[in-house]
């Protein structure tokens, strides 16, 4: 599941720009945040360091929408 948040949360990233919808962006951050607590949990530091970077762009994303 968690890998399924960590892509959702990419596409909604993707998408967001593609639109300037910061809602998008939102649910983007929101993805990628319960992605990284499962990844955390599990010690799966290589899936961490993707989602983080994942999560920083949806973040820099709303940022530039806001």
């Amino acid at each position: 599941m968690q890998l399924t948040e960590d892509s959702l949360c990419d596409v909604l990233t993707d998408l967001g720009a593609a639109r300037k919808d910061k809602a998008l962006a939102e649910e983007a951050i929101a993805a990628c945040q319960e992605a990284l607590v499962i990844f955390r949990d599990c010690k799966m530091d290589d899936l961490t360091a993707g989602s983080e970077k994942n999560l920083a762009e949806a973040q820099a994303l709303l940022a530039d929408l806001n």
